[in-house]
């Protein structure tokens, strides 16, 4: 369990220095508020979503995305709470939204080992935002464990409509670096001859 912590940990402190780095507005007023999350309310594809948002004349434009980890295949579909927040409590959505940016996860349609879904719902999910808040100026896409390979395999694809900036933190047994190894094969294009 230790393991899952410092993994969690790592991600959201290079989400957040990543983010700091171009916050630099949002610091020089200070840092902003958190507006309350908007209800969770649920994509074309089934998948959970939420949205935070910081204070409106806050918000830099930019959206940061979390994928999640594996949540067992026999829970009910909903959103891992217990991944939104950092060892000490600390709300990662608060802190984003604290930096300027809006955040947003999704549950993925299916639990379990959901790569493919995971891939398809975060695709979802900026077409969400976008529809409700217009389109982000940039999108920032980061994860952990399960969310880290939806991550590489997003950025891999090259689907979104906005270059996403990714960070991954993945499993670091052996078993879990052949399997990320075949799902990149099996996502990335194909070489030109």
């Amino acid at each position: 369990m230790e393991r899952l912590e410092i993994r969690g940990w790592t991600a959201c402190a290079a989400m957040a220095t990543g983010l700091l780095l171009g916050a630099l507005p949002a610091r020089a007023q200070g840092l902003c508020a958190q507006r309350n999350c908007a209800p969770d309310a649920t994509q074309p594809s089934g998948a959970i979503y939420r949205i935070c948002r910081p204070e409106p004349g806050c918000w830099n434009g930019d959206l940061a995305i979390w994928a999640h980890g594996y949540a067992t295949f026999n829970e009910p579909l909903a959103i891992p709470e217990d991944q939104l927040r950092l060892p000490d409590g600390t709300s990662i959505p608060a802190v984003i939204n604290a930096l300027g940016y809006a955040f947003a996860t999704t549950s993925y349609r299916t639990n379990g080992l959901a790569i493919k879904d995971g891939v398809d719902d975060v695709r979802e999910l900026v077409d969400v935002f976008s529809g409700a808040h217009g389109t982000p100026g940039h999108t920032y896409l980061v994860g952990a464990s399960e969310g880290g390979i939806v991550t590489a395999a997003v950025l891999i694809s090259k689907a979104q409509a906005t270059t996403p900036a990714g960070v991954e933190t993945l499993l670091p047994d052996a078993a879990s670096r052949a399997q990320y190894r075949d799902v990149m094969r099996a996502l990335a294009p194909p070489a030109s001859p």
